[in-house]
């Protein structure tokens, strides 16, 4: 071929090159600006929903750059700084981390729910441990949702190649890298697990927000996702922490339609419901008890079954008689068994019938009891504490150690007052 004709078709093909280009990005332009602007009917008309899907949808951040939504394939994502997507549901204050594809919306806990071991010489806790939180959410609005598993042996090759249908995990490293890792908003320095192994250890968030591989006898806490269903509508807030956004309101007239996670004022102080049994709605307090403005040091006593301790002792005497409406609260188990091969479950081998008891290992919200005692015993004449650092400690039991109670509430006390949230927690009486 000469180089007369080498040319012509050169430009021949650079041109039908350049035009596949223009079309392809062209298409894809009126596509993104469809979805980042209101979709108009056949006769011009902008077309709306109360969706919750779309009204997020339309915060999409196309010019901020320091967080917010932004676009990510066909579907969208928070990333870094966010501060619009806090949402409160089922008693717990949740992020929105993504909007997918499919118009479902997956959610993280903000705060940690829990601080456990997930496995163990191969046995394995988490999901059970998941599953059984899950239980005592309202799974009205949720679905199944499929998240990453991908084992992770390379943090430069964060993969999600592998998905597992699931109604609950942990976040995958895949999206804690795409939401922005170590400057996102996922970040509050608590340490938590994720979905990734490597080998036979899980990958975590440490404090500072960095990837780390925990061993198998390491606890840290857990913050777990699910994802909510297409077509739900929004019912208030702005996003924000102040105004979460909120799908459903709060209509309990009674203490037995509460939710685990929800606030109850109470003695004039802020109680947290751990679990609803057949006989009483069990809070944990939210500060420890305190003598002149500072955290009361009390020992656990000579011996370490809690009935036996002088803990028990000053906790359903001299604290119960001390409680304003005392008869709002009646007799029920705390789980008194020995934490074995660092698995939970193992606490509720046996239990005793009190008003007043202390949290055990694998306890809701208790990650920021730091320096208190469980009323989970070892074999070994110790018992089991939260250190400074919010992990499991042994101590002798004669220590001085800060004290979080739990108290049974009465399940048919009326709610007079609040939602359950906690700048508005219920208010009970008779």
């Amino acid at each position: 071929m000469n180089k007369k004709n080498f040319k012509k078709w050169f430009i021949i093909i650079s041109a039908f090159f350049l035009f596949a280009l223009f079309i392809t990005y062209g298409i894809r332009l009126v596509h993104f600006y469809m979805k980042e602007n209101h979709k108009k009917d056949e006769n011009g008309e902008v077309v709306t929903t109360d969706y919750f899907y779309n009204v997020l949808e339309n915060t999409i951040n196309v010019s901020d750059i320091s967080g917010g939504l932004y676009l990510n394939g066909d579907g969208y994502i928070y990333k870094y700084n966010a501060t619009d997507n806090y949402l409160w549901y089922s008693g717990h204050m949740w992020r929105i981390v993504s909007l997918n594809d499919d118009k479902t919306i997956s959610i993280i806990a903000n705060e940690p729910i829990a601080l456990i071991t997930p496995n163990y010489e191969e046995k394995e806790y988490i999901d059970e441990f998941l599953g059984e939180f899950y239980q005592k959410l309202d799974n009205s609005l949720l679905v199944k949702y499929s998240y990453c598993t991908d084992e992770i042996n390379d943090l430069k090759t964060l993969t999600c190649k592998f998905k597992v249908e699931k109604n609950i995990t942990n976040l995958d490293l895949h999206t804690y890298n795409e939401i922005g890792g170590q400057k996102s908003f996922i970040n509050n320095g608590s340490a938590f697990w994720l979905n990734n192994k490597s080998e036979n250890n899980y990958w975590y968030i440490d404090e500072n927000g960095s990837v780390a591989l925990g061993t198998e006898n390491t606890a840290h806490n857990i913050r777990p996702m699910i994802t909510l269903k297409s077509e739900i509508e929004l019912i208030s807030g702005d996003g924000s922490l102040e105004e979460p956004y909120i799908l459903k309101n709060s209509e309990n007239s009674i203490l037995k339609r509460a939710l685990v996670g929800e606030y109850i004022k109470y003695n004039n102080e802020l109680w947290r419901i751990l679990n609803i049994t057949e006989n009483s709605v069990q809070a944990l307090k939210m500060d420890c008890l305190r003598t002149d403005d500072e955290c009361l040091n009390y020992e656990f006593g000579k011996e370490i079954e809690y009935l036996n301790s002088s803990i028990y002792k000053y906790l359903n005497k001299n604290y119960f008689n001390s409680l304003e409406n005392n008869d709002y609260l009646v007799k029920d188990k705390f789980y008194v068994g020995t934490y074995q091969d660092y698995n939970y479950k193992t606490t509720m081998d046996s239990n005793v019938e009190e008003y007043v008891g202390l949290p055990k290992v694998g306890e809701y919200y208790i990650q920021d009891n730091l320096n208190s005692y469980l009323i989970t015993p070892n074999t070994f004449e110790t018992v089991y504490s939260i250190n400074e650092n919010g992990n499991y400690y042994l101590v002798i039991p004669t220590n001085e150690k800060n004290i979080y109670p739990i108290i049974n509430f009465d399940l048919n006390l009326k709610i007079t007052e609040g939602n359950g949230m906690r700048n508005n927690p219920y208010e009970v009486s008779r």
